[in-house]
Parts: structure tokens; C-alpha cells; sequence
């Protein structure tokens, strides 16, 4: 249950929510399972708030700073997440269906359970997030820095990593059919147990380590 001051606090509007946050930068805001459907909140500062099962669905959260943030269980159906700061952030099983994330940091986000299939991720800063048994079915990871990610059983059916940087990435026992790694250097690349049927790789394997892993690779 949201802190009612805090709701309060931000009903006010985004301006003076913004400059009470600065007063103390090392407060938490408990948002809990409030409803900000629909709402305009571009450029809110949200950083470490506590948001776990909020409804954001469709909301504007535009340039929003949303780093540090606890979003499990958040419905953000179709929001406008572009050029929000959502780094560090918990996403676990949060509702991102028809979200658009333009521009959106996700660096060393959690993202586990989260349904993001077809999702175009191109160029994207990805370094470092968890995507634990995620939804990754055919997203386009094209130039995408996903260094050190987790994919742990994801599943990636036809995801594309086009000259992405998987340097570190690790890919335990997630779904890679038909995936694309061909122009990736898969350094310290961690295979194991991952189904690789169909998959396009590079024709020199260096570091990758495939223990357990299916190779029914093209």
C-alpha cells in the first residue's frame, strides 16, 4: 500500500514533487500499488521509489528518472518510457506490453519473467541486466551491448544479435533456436545447456563454453 503523503506529495504535480525529492536525495518513496494510469509524468523523479504492482498503463514517464526503482509486478502496458532512466531498476514480471522504450536505459535493469518478445532493442545499452526466463522471442538485438547480461533460460527463439556485443553474456539453459550470433566475438560466452538448434554462429568459437549445450547449429 502506497504512503499517502507521498501520494499527496506527487498529486501535486511533477514540478513540485521534483524539487521535494531534492530536499533529500536518499528518501525511497513508497508508490506501492497506486494508480498513475494515463497520467502525464514526463521528467518525474522516481529514482529508488517503491512501485511494486503500481498501475502505470499507458502513462508518460518521458524522460523520467526511474533508476534504483522497485517495479515488480508493475503494469506499464503501453507506456511512454522513451528516454526514461530505468538503470538498475527492478522489472520482475512488470507489464511492458506496448511500452515504448525509445531510448530507454536499461543497463543492469531486472527483468526477469518479463514478456518482451519482438521488441526492437537495436543499439541499445542492455550491459549487465537479468533476463531470467524472459520472453525474448524474435527481438531485434542489432549493434545491442548486452556485455555480462544474464539470460538464463530466456527464451530467444530467432532473437537477432547482429554485430551485438555478447562479450560476457550468459545464455545457461535459455531457448537460442534459430538464433543470430554469427558476427558476434562470443568471448567468455557461457553456453551451457542452451538449445542451439538452427542457430547461426560464428564459424570460429573462441571462449564460448558449451558444456551440456545442444549444437544443432548452422
Amino acid at each position: 500500500m502506497a504512503y499517502n503523503e507521498h501520494l499527496k506529495l506527487l498529486s501535486a504535480g511533477v514540478a513540485s514533487w521534483n524539487a521535494w525529492r531534492k530536499q533529500d536525495t536518499t528518501l525511497s518513496p513508497d508508490l506501492s500499488g497506486a494508480n498513475f494510469s494515463g497520467l502525464d509524468l514526463g521528467g518525474v523523479d522516481l529514482s529508488n521509489a517503491s512501485l511494486n504492482n503500481a498501475n502505470l498503463f499507458g502513462a508518460n514517464l518521458e524522460g523520467a528518472d526511474v533508476s534504483r526503482a522497485y517495479l515488480h509486478g508493475a503494469n506499464l502496458g503501453n507506456a511512454n518510457l522513451s528516454d526514461a532512466d530505468l538503470r538498475k531498476s527492478d522489472l520482475t514480471r512488470a507489464n511492458l506490453v506496448g511500452a515504448n522504450l525509445t531510448g530507454t536505459k536499461l543497463s543492469h535493469a531486472v527483468l526477469n519473467e518479463a514478456d518482451l518478445s519482438k521488441r526492437n532493442f537495436s543499439k541499445m545499452d542492455l550491459s549487465g541486466a537479468n533476463f531470467y526466463r524472459a520472453n525474448l522471442e524474435e527481438v531485434d538485438f542489432t549493434g545491442a551491448n548486452v556485455e555480462g547480461a544474464f539470460f538464463g533460460e530466456a527464451r530467444l527463439h530467432m532473437a537477432n544479435f547482429l554485430k551485438a556485443n555478447v562479450r560476457g553474456a550468459n545464455f545457461l539453459n535459455a531457448d537460442l533456436r534459430d538464433v543470430y550470433l554469427k558476427d558476434c566475438e562470443l568471448a567468455n560466452v557461457n553456453l551451457t545447456g542452451a538449445n542451439l538448434g538452427g542457430a547461426f554462429l560464428p564459424a570460429r568459437l573462441r571462449f564460448a563454453r558449451f558444456f551440456g549445450a545442444a549444437r544443432r547449429a548452422s
